[in-house]
Order: C-alpha cells, then sequence, then structure tokens
C-alpha cells in the first residue's frame, strides 16, 4: 500500500507547520488570566475579530486601507512632530492633501506591516498601515529618512484607557486565545499593557496646526 504525499502550496503551510509545533508549549502556562469585571455582560466580539468570509478576495498587499488610502512616495510630507517615544523613532506627518500620518523607522517598520496583514487576514481589526520604502520629510531642508510604517491617522479613534492582556471582556473566548497563539507565532516581543500613542511630554509638536 502507497502513502499520497501532499504538500500544503503557498505560505499558509509552513504557518500551520509551526503553530502545530507552538500548541504543546502553550500548555505549559498554568497560570489563567484573570477575568474581566464585566463576565456578567456577554462581550461583543466583533469589537475583536469578525470571521474573514472574503479572505480570497482580500487585498492583504495593500491591507484594510486598501490602495486607494495609500500614501504616495512621491509627494512630500510635512513634519509636524517628533515621537521620541518608544523603541522606534518616528514622526507625526502630514501630506499634500491635509491628512495626517504616524511614522514608525528602524527595524520594526517592515515587521509592522507583514504582522498588521496576517492579522486582519485572519479576522481581527487593523488600522490601515503601509511600508514606503522611500519618501520624502520637509523640514528645515528635504530629507529622505528611510523605511517607514505609515499608519493613517483618524480624528475618530480615540484612547478611553489602557488595554490590558489580563483584564478585559474577551479573555475567556476563542477569538482572544486566538489572538494571543497569533502573537506567540509572529513572535511579539512587545506586549505592553500600555500600548498606544498620545500626546506625551516625548512627542514634541513643530508643526502648525
Amino acid at each position: 500500500m502507497s502513502l499520497e504525499r501532499r504538500s500544503i502550496a503557498g505560505p499558509i503551510g509552513p504557518l500551520l507547520v509551526v503553530t502545530v509545533m507552538l500548541l504543546p508549549t502553550a500548555c505549559v502556562f498554568r497560570t489563567a488570566p484573570r477575568i474581566s469585571t464585566q463576565t456578567g455582560i456577554p462581550p461583543d466580539l466583533s469589537q475583536l475579530w469578525i470571521e474573514p468570509g472574503d479572505l480570497e478576495t482580500r487585498d492583504l498587499f495593500h491591507g484594510p486601507g486598501g490602495a486607494e488610502r495609500a500614501p504616495d512616495p512621491s509627494v512630500p510630507y510635512q513634519l509636524v512632530a517628533i515621537d521620541d517615544s518608544g523603541y522606534s523613532p518616528g514622526y507625526d506627518v502630514r501630506d499634500p492633501r491635509g491628512v495626517e500620518w504616524s511614522v514608525k523607522l528602524g527595524i520594526e517598520a517592515q515587521p509592522e506591516v507583514v504582522t498588521s496583514r496576517v492579522l486582519w487576514a485572519i479576522g481581527y481589526h487593523q488600522p490601515p498601515t503601509y511600508l514606503l520604502i522611500d519618501w520624502q520629510l520637509t523640514r528645515n531642508k528635504v530629507e529622505k529618512p528611510g523605511a517607514g510604517r505609515f499608519r493613517l491617522e483618524s480624528g475618530a479613534d480615540k484612547v478611553v484607557a489602557d488595554w490590558s492582556w489580563y483584564e478585559n471582556p474577551f479573555v475567556s473566548t476563542r477569538p482572544f486565545k486566538g489572538l494571543l497563539v497569533a502573537n506567540l507565532i509572529l513572535n511579539n516581543w512587545d506586549w505592553k499593557t500600555v500600548h498606544h500613542e498620545d500626546e506625551s511630554e516625548d512627542r514634541r509638536r513643530v508643526g502648525a496646526g
């Protein structure tokens, strides 16, 4: 009797192999996270995850923002603020249309965009992010800072509280557990309770409002 060998085509194959290898490792974490005080209220899972029924037609290159919202690498970007906080340096910039972007430089820029695409592909909400390899920053002179992660800034998004991985409405749900596994697979080493960018003292505004 012969066995037929079948391979999984594309990048999904290696991802599944890594997932299977990591699942036993996840079992060693015996301490369960504390449950949120909102356990009496069923959480709205759509705020965290939506089943990606349209995965085959999703534009994984441009992500949730699509090609129409992508930043233009050929136009100059006006410096609004310098971000000195966190591991990677960055800027707040404004394009000629008046759209503001949060730009991250350094070695985190490219993998952050890739990670965002993977999480969005499996159903987790992600802001529009893009990678520009070569772009122009207008400051005292025209500069080329190098590859940067461009995240679209939305005036409708507001920070209302710190996010806790241990106390939130989703801790006992399958989508939240899937998010933990995804972060393990993607080797996220930056799991912070406070993981947002606001108008802190480290963000020095230099542009006109």
